[in-house]
């Protein structure tokens, strides 16, 4: 099968690059560290349990490996575009459509394995702190973190897809990775606060709309997905329906930016 082939190719360039490993060292780094702290201080602390500790790894996992699949994603299409490798890819009897795939579906095994490798960096303390308090349910928080590992990957998955789909408008690599950095960091939160909210809340005050703008991002619909597996003040179980919910919109948000990226590119000039 075509498609399948372009993903083993795919995975083979990824995996075969030195920054791909460097990566893998520098994402893993924060959670070993942790991991050592919490084999210090679990004789000390006996609230600490081993889950908490994966959650942990798996919360910097995912803070430092956005940064890498940034780089990596622009550097499969942006990269490739400078270097005139793709131009070389699409001289093969393959349909755009799928070469842009199999990239994407590349990018979506790195990470899930990247933030399969801090999970199991999270366990080795887990070992020895115990996993689960006595009074815990097992079954219950394999499932939270299981949820939690799901949402990680999605949201990876969706930054994946929008440095994919800028790195198909441009060919130029830098401006693909600033507009990449600047869409997945703190600055775009700084501009909603300071900035759009305040002008929103003025709209609010004549009006009878109720929802903010944030309501419609999609750092929002995570936030809820994450609120829907830790529960609340209210309720401690897993709410499924906003999970569902908010998992269905941040996949809407993934699809959109892969079906607009994969038109744009099956109608690009590929210089080179």
């Amino acid at each position: 099968m075509e498609l399948t082939r372009l993903v083993k190719i795919e995975l083979v360039k990824l995996f075969s690059r030195r920054g791909t490993w460097i990566g893998f060292l520098i994402i893993a780094f924060v959670p070993i560290i942790l991991s050592l702290y919490f084999f210090v201080v679990s004789g000390e602390d006996s609230t600490i349990k081993g889950t908490d500790v994966i959650e942990s790894s798996l919360w910097l996992g995912k803070i430092f490996a956005t940064l890498f699949v940034i780089i990596v994603s622009v550097g499969m299409m942006s990269g490739e575009a400078k270097d005139k490798t793709l131009r070389v890819s699409l001289t093969s009897p393959v349909s755009r459509e799928n070469v842009f795939l199999a990239k994407f579906l590349a990018m979506v095994v790195y990470i899930m394995t990247v933030l399969l490798f801090v999970s199991l960096i999270g366990a080795l303390p887990g070992m020895k702190v115990g996993f689960l308090q006595p009074d815990a349910n097992a079954q219950k928080e394999a499932v939270r973190l299981a949820l939690s590992y799901l949402v990680y990957v999605c949201e990876l998955i969706f930054v994946a897809s929008f440095c994919l789909f800028v790195s198909v408008l441009t060919d130029s690599p830098m401006i693909a990775y600033v507009i990449g950095f600047v869409f997945n960091n703190q600055l775009t939160d700084t501009i909603q606060t300071a900035v759009i909210e305040p002008l929103w809340g003025m709209v609010l005050e004549k009006t009878s709309i109720t929802y903010l703008p944030s309501h419609f991002t999609f750092p929002y619909f995570i936030e809820q997905a994450q609120q829907a597996i830790g529960g609340t003040f209210l309720s401690v179980d897993i709410d499924w329906r906003l999970l569902q919910k908010s998992l269905g919109v941040v996949g809407i948000y993934i699809l959109a930016f892969l079906l607009v990226a994969t038109i744009i590119f099956e109608r690009k000039d590929i210089k080179g």
